[in-house]
């Protein structure tokens, strides 16, 4: 089984380009390349939240799977956040699982930037949302969902709804993760130059794009 570190280099290593076939049997090899992308991933969310339902958009946008052999499908796809399973659909519009195994997936767009990216591989077989990936780690988001039934008044039959969670998580370069919340304490000590940045810039950590700005401004 290939390591934590093999999995990223060959992800990271593929250069994504966009493919009009969105059929099942439509599976490339992927193109690779020494390029890396470091930096923000995910700027915005492209997944939309419906208490309806565990998918993390409303409709089946065309996505990217990456496998692990290294090839890659364009497809509509969504994720699952209540089993924490990617669904592709078929020319006939019937979902499917691939039985290969999936390193990571774009859900809304089919290039890094323009869809939220996912990968697994650092502890678990869980997918997690990259933000950031960094020279010594990245920043993540973790989505998951969980029912919540609900009877209306005067009603027999109850409602089942889904509410979404996200936890955030900082990785090193051997993909443990360290939970994370925008807490000066943690991130003023992140690197020798993480408070010095933080007081020039007035940077208050009050969202996670002012976490990304500090990644930046320190070169993580």
């Amino acid at each position: 089984m290939p390591t934590y570190t093999a999995m990223k280099n060959i992800l990271w290593g593929i250069t994504l380009l966009a493919c009009p076939f969105l059929s099942q049997a439509q599976i490339e090899n992927s193109n690779l390349s020494t390029q890396q992308t470091v930096g923000r991933i995910n700027s915005i969310s492209y997944y939309q939240y419906d208490e309806t339902t565990a998918y993390l958009r409303p409709d089946w946008a065309p996505g990217k799977v990456f496998f692990l052999d290294g090839t890659h499908v364009i497809s509509p796809l969504n994720y699952n956040a209540l089993n924490e399973r990617v669904e592709l659909l078929n020319e006939k519009g019937e979902k499917w699982t691939p039985n290969k195994t999936i390193i990571g997936f774009i859900l809304g767009g089919t290039e890094l930037g323009k869809g939220s990216y996912f990968q697994n591989g650092y502890r678990s077989a869980q997918f997690y949302e990259v933000l950031y990936h960094g020279k010594q780690g990245d920043l993540l988001r973790q989505i998951v969902a969980k029912t919540r039934a609900k009877r209306e008044f005067n009603e027999a039959n109850t409602t089942v709804y889904f509410d979404l969670y996200e936890n955030y998580f900082l990785s090193d370069t051997n993909g443990q993760l360290t939970p994370v919340k925008r807490t000066k304490k943690f991130w003023s000590t992140l690197t020798p130059a993480s408070n010095k940045v933080l007081t020039d810039t007035q940077n208050k950590l009050d969202s996670w794009e002012k976490v990304m700005d500090l990644l930046e401004a320190v070169g993580y």
